[in-house]
């Protein structure tokens, strides 16, 4: 016989497997710190397994609870996503979404239409920055939504936020040649920008000189550089159009370039329907893959 998971019960599950604190997750879901504790030894004993292992100071969950903590998500995803669209059809709001501009030129612009096709009231506030200053800007409480790169955590496994793997070539025009008696002529990102410290990191480690031709924030302009023959750059690979050309690191100096990772957060807010919302987008995102 089967017995249903409770969506409050889930609710408060994952608050706390994500807060570490019963006490937080208390005042999120508006019950008593007495009572949110009753309901995860309610939901443990539905499944007859243990799911958080608690000590004085952390919440750690177990094999079960891991389990658990995947299926919680989706199962909540899908339970928002339909409360807001058969109850509230004509739900109205802004999301504020963040995301590094390689993302917004590529593969965003197509989620976005998706999402407000399933949410046309809904008013999307999308900022394009730097991954820095995106992780800056979210920790600071600007965006429900943030997407940004980083160096991979683990190049073997993906991580549980990562959205896709961003492979990195160097580049150059289609027609252009590199004389390599001579400094790499080299179109850069404003620093701290990732690009900026892979291509100048790896060129350092491998001793081959260099000079910085241009510094642009825009990546449009340091496209346009390189299709004009002002120098090569570090890029994602899938960047690469019929005017440009990936330099082969097999018959060249230049060595290859670890992945980085496109990852993304959300902002718990204190609304059920804001967290909803951006819940909604993340599963929009991971739906429509790479």
């Amino acid at each position: 016989m089967f017995r249903s998971l409770n969506p409050d019960l889930l609710r408060s599950f994952l608050i706390i497997t994500e807060t570490q604190s019963f006490s937080e997750t208390a005042e999120r879901v508006g019950r008593s710190q007495a009572a949110v504790s009753q309901q995860i030894k309610r939901l443990e004993t539905i499944l007859g397994q243990k799911l958080i292992n608690r000590d004085h100071r952390d919440h750690h969950l177990t094999t079960e609870g891991e389990i658990l903590y995947d299926y919680a998500r989706q199962i909540l995803a899908l339970n928002d996503e339909a409360y807001l669209r058969l109850s509230q059809s004509d739900i109205d709001g802004i999301l504020h979404i963040g995301a590094p501009e390689v993302l917004t030129a590529t593969r965003l612009s197509k989620i976005l239409s998706n999402f407000r096709q399933s949410h046309p009231h809904i008013v999307l506030n999308v900022n394009c920055l730097l991954s820095h200053e995106l992780q800056h800007e979210f920790s600071n409480g600007s965006y429900d939504v943030v997407l940004y790169l980083r160096e991979l955590e683990n190049t073997h496994q993906k991580s549980e936020n990562q959205y896709y793997r961003e492979k990195l070539s160097w580049i150059k025009g289609k027609s252009e040649t590199i004389d390599w008696s001579k400094p790499l002529p080299l179109i850069l990102t404003p620093s701290p920008c990732i690009y900026r410290a892979q291509a100048i990191q790896n060129l350092e480690k491998h001793r081959i000189a260099w000079r910085g031709v241009m510094t642009a924030h825009s990546l449009s302009g340091r496209i346009s550089a390189i299709k004009n023959g002002l120098g090569v750059s570090l890029l994602p690979t899938d960047m690469v159009d019929n005017d440009l050309e990936i330099i082969s690191t097999k018959d060249t100096p230049l060595p290859d370039v670890n992945d980085l990772e496109m990852v993304y957060e959300t902002k718990q807010s204190k609304t059920a329907r804001q967290n909803a919302l951006a819940q909604q987008f993340v599963e929009t995102l991971l739906n429509h893959g790479v």
